[in-house]
């Protein structure tokens, strides 16, 4: 085993590189043992496709033939990835009760649990994964696991939940940080996400991302409109995007500066033609303004070179 555990070293590094035939050379010397392992006959099918585009057939052939635990956990995981769901859960209760060898359980009790979520069995999956975050409560696979489940469900409340959890663990990340901070925003939480910004911020000064200060400056407004528009302009300085340059046109709508906001949208849909928000906010101030033609006619859409915030 620790012969085909070099084997295995060898073939991540040459997939990693990119390099598959050379992955595929060492599973193929594997397989020429004289007591073949199916863990090389595994990845030799791994090595030819990615997932979801895996070769069922010789995967479900070496499972059978071998009668291995690992070659029906690689089965398991590929009918997963191709959304038979229901017949991945059939694989992994097998796996879960029959026993494991030569795999990782915590990885097989995951996918079991995020099969279950995929063939609508969500209270089921619910309940499991419960308990897996209680045993392994730092365990961010199993945090990941739980937010996945929660989203599938569209159910805003759980996300909350794992997206708090995995914030808690990872709390200067922007990756970790951004999606919780848009759910809360959109939950209304604005309190919540201003003192999380906030403190990441003041805990890592050199770090000014404009999306983390565009979403700051969305939180402002209605409260205060000017510290919102100071945020804004602190965000396209560092980098000019369609959605920050949208607010700075609903700012100067709310200031009553029709121009300044015409200018605001025309610039966020120079860089971003597809946004609806921009297009019907532009349409509305250019008919509002007698300026029918312009509003009909497609906006000439130019790369923008620089933006240079207004006072």
């Amino acid at each position: 085993m620790k012969h085909f555990e070099k084997i295995q070293s060898d073939m991540y590094q040459a997939m990693k590189s990119g390099e598959k035939e050379k992955a595929k050379k060492r599973y193929q010397a594997a397989l020429t043992r004289s007591k073949p392992i199916p863990q090389a006959a595994v990845g030799l099918v791994h090595a030819q496709n990615p997932p979801g585009q895996r070769d069922l057939a010789k995967l479900t052939t070496i499972a059978r033939q071998t009668r291995s635990a690992f070659a029906k956990a690689a089965l398991a995981s590929e009918m997963l990835s191709r959304e038979n769901a229901r017949g991945a859960v059939t694989l992994f209760e097998d796996l879960l009760w029959s026993g494991i060898e030569d795999v990782d359980p915590n990885k097989v009790a995951r996918q079991y649990v995020q099969a279950l979520s995929q063939a609508g069995q969500p209270k089921d999956a619910q309940a499991i994964g419960e308990l897996m975050a209680a045993q392994r409560p730092e365990d961010m696979d199993v945090v990941q696991m739980m937010l996945r489940i929660a989203q599938q469900a569209n159910n805003q409340d759980e996300q909350i939940r794992w997206l708090r959890v995995r914030n808690t663990h990872q709390p200067h990340k922007l990756a970790t940080v951004v999606p919780l901070i848009q759910v809360l925003v959109a939950q209304n939480q604005k309190e919540e996400a201003r003192r999380i910004i906030e403190a990441f911020f003041r805990e890592i000064p050199d770090v000014r991302s404009p999306q983390l200060l565009r979403l700051l400056a969305e939180i402002w407004i209605g409260d205060d409109d000017v510290k919102a528009r100071s945020i804004l302009n602190q965000s396209a300085a560092l980098h000019p995007e369609a959605e920050t340059l949208t607010l700075l046109g609903k700012l100067e709508e709310r200031r009553n500066n029709p121009n300044e906001a015409i200018n605001y949208y025309t610039e966020a849909l120079k860089l971003k033609p597809i946004q609806p928000k921009a297009r019907r906010h532009l349409a509305k101030l250019l008919i509002e303004s007698d300026r029918l033609a312009d509003a009909i006619k497609p906006v000439s859409y130019t790369p923008l070179r620089a933006h240079e915030p207004r006072n």
